[in-house]
């Protein structure tokens, strides 16, 4: 059976719970190599991404292919400073749960919270 065009034609995805079925393929993002230890993120080792660059360095590096300039930088967290701006009564509604709530229940109802 070719799965190769399900999401095309029928807007169907397959799940292969623990990748038991799934071949695995050359990626342009991401290349590991677990029995020598090699984790690559766009061809930089990620020990050096890691240590030497920002959340958002990396975050610029797998969406666009290549690790920003410090304009590039720039605009990107200001797009998303634009996007993830939330109501002030939602920021209370986080606020009042217990410090040491389980992030789950939390998530849970915060999505519930964002659908009002």
């Amino acid at each position: 059976m070719d799965i190769s065009k399900l999401q095309a034609t029928l807007g169907l995805h397959t799940y292969d719970q623990g990748f038991v079925n799934t071949a695995s393929t050359k990626s342009g993002i991401t290349f590991i190599d677990g029995d020598a230890g090699i984790l690559r993120y766009r061809g930089y080792p990620i020990e050096q991404l890691a240590a030497k660059k920002s959340f958002l360095d990396v975050s610029y590096l797998l969406i666009y292919g290549e690790l920003p300039d410090k304009a590039q930088l720039n605009a990107f967290d200001q797009s998303l400073r634009r996007h993830t701006l939330i109501h002030e009564d939602l920021k209370r509604f986080f606020d009042a749960f217990p410090q040491n709530a389980h992030p789950m229940s939390v998530l849970a109802s915060g999505v519930s919270a964002l659908s009002t």
